[in-house]
């Protein structure tokens, strides 16, 4: 079983501390006390410069994929858009290349080159370990990471004050799937340290963990009993809105409220299997994947295609 407990919201805060050196010059005949205030000014505005984020939202970009980049450029942009509590980089750690690396710069992204995980998935999930770098991103203090087909509909950032303590791993419940079971596609919660890498995560990027579909299952495998598990509600289904897919209306049913309060109040959806935006990159397409739809299936379409006209130029 997981071992699930409460995670206490806290405010994180980091101070630099300062020193400056007033010079002898005319302005030291201002009167000390207006004086001291501009020093006090000056340094606040020097911290504000030179802090460093504590925190990021990360994504990974295997094989130079450009479909993945553009999606990825897609979920930052609406991160950017969104946040306003926490100062957080945007980061991507990638193997072999990223496409269109300008549209990166711009957006402020961080890019990180890793080596590529020993361990391999199967088919399309081939290189998903590598996701598991992000565990290795030791110059921040917490991650929230996702995958590219997963699209931002509310604040994440709630998930970086879950706990004071170092958390390694906590992932939604994968409601559609036999419990017990995580979702490893986001939104997951890592604090990168050295330990937590050393005694787990480092193991798949060093070795093969065996015949497995995805990191998925290593995830639940490795972490079974220490896994933190958020509610399943932050890995909403796309399906939720198609009246054709298994798991048409499970939130609604839950909540016992309308398709549009469901997508008012989730903050993230995912576009699983062969729900990606980027293949139905129409309405029609959409129509034909689901012709009997509640309105928000589109709705949430189009928002992530009009993004999409906008980022991946």
């Amino acid at each position: 079983m997981y071992s699930c407990r409460l995670l206490p919201a806290v405010s994180w805060a980091c101070i630099i501390v300062l020193v400056g050196m007033v010079l002898p010059s005319a302005s030291t005949r201002r009167p000390p006390q207006q004086l001291a205030s501009e020093s006090l000014l000056h340094d606040s505005l020097v911290e504000q410069t030179l802090q460093p984020s504590k925190f990021a939202y990360a994504w990974y970009l295997a094989d130079d994929d450009e479909d993945i980049a553009c999606a990825i450029l897609v979920s930052a942009s609406i991160i950017k858009e969104s946040a306003t509590q926490h100062k957080a980089d945007l980061v991507v750690v990638y193997n072999t290349d990223i496409p269109g690396k300008e549209r990166f710069r711009r957006m402020g992204i961080k890019m990180v080159q890793v080596s590529a995980a020993a361990a391999k998935g199967e088919s399309q999930w081939r290189e998903s370990f590598l996701k598991l770098r992000v565990a290795e991103l030791f110059q921040y203090e917490r991650v929230i990471y996702f995958d590219a087909d997963a699209f931002p509909l509310g604040s994440l950032e709630n998930l970086f004050d879950i706990a004071q303590f170092p958390v390694e791993l906590a992932a939604p419940r994968a409601y559609w799937l036999q419990q017990p079971f995580v979702q490893s596609g986001g939104p997951m919660v890592l604090d990168p340290r050295k330990l937590f890498f050393d005694r787990d995560f480092s193991v798949p990027m060093n070795k093969s963990v065996g015949m497995l579909d995805s990191e998925m299952d290593w995830v639940n495998s490795h972490f079974r009993d220490k896994a933190d598990v958020l509610d399943g509600f932050y890995a909403l289904l796309i399906g939720e809105w198609c009246a054709t897919d298994g798991i048409y209306q499970y939130w609604q049913k839950y909540f016992q409220k309308s398709p549009e309060w469901v997508m008012q109040n989730a903050v993230m959806v995912h576009f699983i299997a062969d729900w990606k935006p980027w293949r139905i990159s129409s309405a029609s397409r959409l129509n034909d994947k689901c012709s009997d739809a509640q309105p928000q299936l589109l709705q949430v379409y189009q928002r992530w295609w009009d993004v999409k006209a906008r980022v991946c130029l």
